[in-house]
């Protein structure tokens, strides 16, 4: 997705559009309206990660070695964490709703076809960034952008079409084990994230303190 528009100021709520959480007119006791709405929050994260992206890499020159640097490295923290989402929700939450409630059974598979659809465009987006953290290729914010744009669209509409999906699982009746479920996936997210902070090797970029 290229913006139609040149975005104004300076905050992170576009080009990409932010998603509106069910629970902005909704009870969030209700576990489904609480499990969709806590969806919703977790891809703007992402959003507003991939709109900061977007909006500064413009602003930083190719010659600016250590912003440049620092960026690439936001850029790799921002499609490794989106990859474990997306893992973690095929290896084990759209399954588990699946087999715990018998009315979920192939309400998820559009969403989990959906990753395929951005799949590409996201493993070239990190092959660049990877390569030109490893000296092997030159910061270049327009093709940073080119590449990004390779990939929206798709990740854009995955991320909007999942939460009404999501939302389908009221009419299963279960709200009770759709929570249950959902805490077991933020269990393991959280081991997940924990473990990559820990395996972090010894030589990889440290933050510079001068700046």
């Amino acid at each position: 997705m290229s913006p139609k528009a040149k975005p104004e100021g300076v905050w992170a709520d576009q080009p990409f559009k932010l998603l509106d959480t069910p629970g902005k007119d909704k009870p969030l006791s209700d576990p489904v309206i609480y499990v969709a709405s806590h969806m919703a929050l977790v891809h703007n994260t992402f959003i507003r990660a991939l709109n900061s992206i977007y909006l500064h890499a413009p602003l930083i020159a190719t010659s600016n070695k250590i912003l440049s640097r620092d960026l690439l490295t936001y850029c790799q923290c921002w499609v490794a964490l989106v990859a474990l989402h997306h893992q973690i929700e095929e290896k084990f939450l759209f399954s588990a709703f699946e087999e715990r409630i018998p009315g979920a059974k192939g309400i998820l598979a559009v969403n989990v076809q959906q990753h395929e659809e951005f799949h590409d465009g996201l493993a070239t987006f990190e092959k660049y960034v990877d390569s030109a953290l490893a000296g092997k290729e030159s910061y270049d914010s327009e093709r940073l952008l080119k590449l990004i744009d390779g990939f929206s669209e798709p990740l854009m509409k995955h991320f909007n079409d999942e939460i009404p999906t999501l939302m389908r699982l009221e009419e299963t009746g279960q709200g009770e084990d759709v929570m249950k479920v959902h805490e077991e996936f933020e269990v393991i997210v959280r081991k997940d994230i924990d473990g990559g902070i820990e395996s972090r090797p010894n030589d990889a970029p440290q933050r510079r303190q001068d700046v």
